[in-house]
């Protein structure tokens, strides 16, 4: 098979002997630079805005979000109910549990002082006396 015509590959080479053979060039010389064109120091940088912005991201991560505190309280007013459940059936069934009581004491005297609302307050108070007085009852 023959190819006739000219090809890409000699159009590229008869462009750069074009360019080299054009005998003035353009590019880079020590020689063209006279005193006046030396570089002058570049303005001081300041990194402080930087550094402000960072501080800002760790404040906001810092800051409580309401949302997750919701949702731990949730999560505490969820694990006491189990354990009241919990209790209820021992009492049907006719046997408390210790450690029940235990957990349930602790998780009352804990979240009292997160408590806001003394209604809510009033009522842990009233669960950790009660769970208290049940432990003392079981003989400890």
């Amino acid at each position: 098979m023959r190819v006739s015509g000219s090809s890409a590959g000699n159009r590229i080479a008869s462009a750069k002997k074009g360019k080299r053979s054009s005998g003035k060039s353009s590019g880079f010389s020590l020689a063209k630079l006279s005193r006046s064109d030396t570089p002058q120091p570049s303005a001081e940088v300041s990194g402080t805005g930087s550094i402000n912005n960072i501080d800002a991201l760790l404040a906001l991560q810092a800051a409580p979000d309401p949302l997750e505190k919701r949702k731990k309280a949730l999560r505490r007013a969820d694990d006491m109910l189990d354990i009241l459940e919990d209790l209820r059936i021992g009492l049907l069934n006719g046997q408390i549990s210790e450690t029940r009581l235990k957990q349930l004491a602790h998780l009352a005297s804990k979240h009292h002082g997160l408590a806001t609302n003394t209604r809510l307050a009033d009522v842990l108070d009233s669960i950790e006396l009660r769970a208290q007085v049940e432990l003392a009852k079981l003989g400890r």
